[in-house]
């Protein structure tokens, strides 16, 4: 079952849609959330319990229908919704630089 995350780039199934962290960067994740560090670019990043969740599922190398999966069953919210919300996250640290989602 494909499905359809809005950062499939276009193709057809993403089952085996993965996504990394840049070596340039460090995590801390504690009870309240996590920070991150770009050496690369000298900035620190703060992501809030939700964010952090997601952040520790890629460092545990679950690939992207994956962690739906699991925040479906952390949350009890519409799977649109959470996929919305995980393609908008996904988006905004491969903009910065943190992430890098591969096939």
């Amino acid at each position: 079952m494909a499905l359809n995350l809005p950062f499939a780039r276009g193709r057809q199934d993403s089952k085996e849609e993965s996504i990394g962290i840049e070596p340039h960067v460090r995590s801390m994740i504690d009870g309240d959330g996590a920070v991150l560090l770009d050496l690369k670019a000298g900035r620190y990043y703060s992501l809030n319990g939700v964010a952090a969740g997601i952040w520790s599922r890629v460092e545990k190398g679950l690939t992207l229908p994956q962690i739906l999966d699991e925040l479906r069953q952390t949350y009890q919210v519409p799977a649109e919704r959470l996929q919305a919300d995980l393609a908008a996250f996904v988006r905004a640290m491969e903009e910065k630089g943190l992430l890098r989602v591969h096939a």
